[in-house]
């Protein structure tokens, strides 16, 4: 996928391990001793000259960052995680303080530049530290130094007014965070930290990821102790969950392999029951589940998407039947409605507009893929009619993902016949396309969302790239104002914290 970015576990390891031996730097030996995982842990060493790093670094800033260290087989720590900035780029990895060895794992620097700091190369270094704790880099190779100012703490991300990217080349996971008022970077806090496929909510100030096939489970991150992960829970291998909602103190998990709505301890993950939704599973689905999907709470009731779709064929997937969005009261985990769609194949979030008809729920069902066979259908959840309010056939695609700001306003991930995909501008009252903000391009576009100050941030998964972005655009005069980093993979997910 993208070789040139991600390095194979494996050889991150050989790399990360390879012995180095560790040599004197020039100055005072007295003042100056072997860097030690104490030394570096948490902290953030400004260089006003890389030259040790990389030849092209002479006479450039550069930030070096460390995370914690693990222990290794002995117990001792000895390995952690480090971001290296110049100039706009960075390179991620491992160093092994013994060896004082680093591990190159991601980079967007320019490999005709910087070949040094290019994935899977590793970097030999000699590491020392003197009274004040600046640090001391040298390579051996060319006797090249770097000194460092005192250290400080490792600048924190914030943990509101923030954008949480998730990230992927569809192999590795990780995510970053973005400032808001700054657009400042926080790239990679754990590179590989997230599975590859993965979607993520906000609840009570924590982070809930969605971790899908190949994973199945779900995982909380706190944003106030540095987005490390703070509880794990499987959800049953090969279940594949597709979304987590919140009510009456409980989470729910809804799995496209499993019939049974799982329903979790918010704070724990421990496991409180199921909800047996086997009985809406059509007698022509040969999967035997009714693929339970996407899942919104709107006043006190939570809503559960229904696919309807027969993976035992499959791809094309088969289309059993139009989808139904089923109702369950959170108090009593019952069932107290069902709501037959229009269309086939929901594949949108599930979303509440009350700009839309005086208040609707809306889904996009796309039926079939290069098909202009549907569209965004709005549900009136007091009465349980269904209309379609925008059609496929008026903005030119399958509508794989939207979001309504106004009565006039509203934004959608459009795909092709031929799979090109673009960001447009619609009018959600009239139905009809206003404007196109991006594309059409041939990079998917998995999500976008839009924040309290009027920004959308649109995820483009370009595989290409070696600078991967994240898109952001004003959504009053739908023109695009910037381009942020979204570290070393491709964004996939942009969720708020506000």
């Amino acid at each position: 996928m993208m070789p040139r970015r991600t390095l194979a576990p494996a050889l991150v390891l050989v790399a990360a391990l390879a012995a180095v031996a560790l040599l004197g730097c020039d100055g005072d030996e007295e003042a100056q001793r072997s860097a030690t995982p104490a030394d570096l842990s948490g902290r953030e060493f400004v260089f006003a000259d890389g030259r040790a790093f990389a030849a092209a670094l002479a006479g450039q800033a550069v930030t070096l960052t460390f995370g914690d260290f693990a222990a290794d087989g002995d117990g001792n720590p000895n390995t952690g995680p480090f971001s290296l900035v110049a100039a706009g780029d960075t390179a991620q990895g491992t160093v092994t303080v013994a060896s004082c060895s680093f591990a190159i794992a991601a980079s967007t620097f320019d490999p005709g530049t910087f070949p040094e700091l290019q994935p899977e190369e590793t970097l030999p270094r000699e590491c020392r530290v003197d009274a004040e704790g600046r640090l001391q880099v040298r390579d051996p190779a060319t006797d090249a130094t770097s000194t460092s100012q005192p250290p400080s703490p490792a600048a924190a991300p914030p943990t509101t007014e923030v954008a949480f990217v998730l990230t992927s080349d569809f192999a590795t996971g990780s995510y970053s965070v973005i400032d808001l008022a700054t657009r400042r970077l926080f790239a990679d806090i754990v590179l590989g930290g997230v599975h590859s496929d993965a979607l993520a909510r906000a609840h009570q100030g924590r982070i809930y990821v969605v971790n899908r096939l190949g994973q199945d489970n779900i995982q909380i991150l706190d944003p106030a102790q540095g987005y490390t992960t703070v509880a794990q829970q499987s959800v049953e291998p090969g279940s594949n969950p597709q979304d987590i909602a919140f009510a009456a103190g409980k989470a729910y998990v809804s799995r496209l392999k499993s019939a049974e709505l799982l329903i979790l301890d918010p704070d724990t993950l421990e496991a409180r029951g199921t909800i047996d939704l086997s009985g809406f599973t059509k007698p022509e689905d040969l999967d035997g589940v009714p693929e339970l999907y996407r899942m919104l709470v709107h006043e006190g009731l939570l809503y559960v998407l229904l696919q309807h779709l027969d993976f035992t064929t499959g791809f094309p997937v088969r289309r059993v039947a139009p989808g139904e969005v089923v109702v369950i009261d959170p108090a009593s985990d019952s069932v107290v409605d069902v709501i037959p769609l229009n269309g086939t194949n929901p594949f949108s979030f599930l979303q509440f507009s009350p700009e839309v008809r005086g208040g609707r729920l809306l889904v996009s069902s796309v039926g079939d893929f290069g098909v202009l066979d549907g569209g965004i259908e709005a549900i009136d959840p007091a009465t349980g009619s269904v209309e379609f309010v925008v059609t496929e056939a008026a903005l030119g695609g399958d509508i794989t993902h939207f979001q309504v700001i106004s009565a006039d306003k509203g934004f959608a991930v459009v795909t092709d016949a031929s799979f090109l995909n673009a960001l447009v501008a619609f009018n959600p009252t009239t139905g009809e396309r206003l404007a196109t903000l991006e594309g059409p391009r041939d990079d998917f576009m998995p999500h976008f969302a839009v924040n309290r100050r009027g920004e959308l941030y649109l995820a483009v998964a370009d595989l290409e790239t070696p600078t991967p972005e994240v898109l952001v655009f004003d959504t009053a005069s739908d023109a695009e104002i910037a381009r942020v980093r979204s570290g070393a993979l491709p964004p996939v997910f942009v969720l708020f914290l506000e």
